[in-house]
């Protein structure tokens, strides 16, 4: 359990890195998205264990990923606009 915790909050680090890179944020994507599936299985093994050694870090882990999908999704719909107003503004351009 506390394996996977430790390896969503890394994910979720590594993720949030990549996501701020446009060129690499489909890679922070996919990072996260593990990051989430591999956190939400700890959070819920730790309901019926009787340690709760980690729990800190598979809730962190959780929302670093979740917030990486934010960012990302933020970027890449940022870029699709100013990308599409550069190619109208090119097409319409009149030396």
């Amino acid at each position: 359990m506390k394996g996977l915790a430790i390896t969503s909050m890394v994910l979720g680090i590594v993720g949030v890195v990549f996501a701020l890179t446009v060129c690499l944020a489909p890679v922070g994507i996919v990072l996260a998205l593990v990051g989430v599936v591999l956190g939400g299985i700890a959070l819920s093994k730790f309901k019926t264990a009787e340690s709760q050694d980690g729990k800190g870090m598979a809730t962190a882990g959780l929302i670093l990923c979740v917030v990486t999908l934010a960012v990302a999704v933020i970027i890449w719909v940022t870029c699709a606009t100013a990308s599409t107003e550069f190619i109208d503004a090119l097409e319409n351009y009149n030396p």
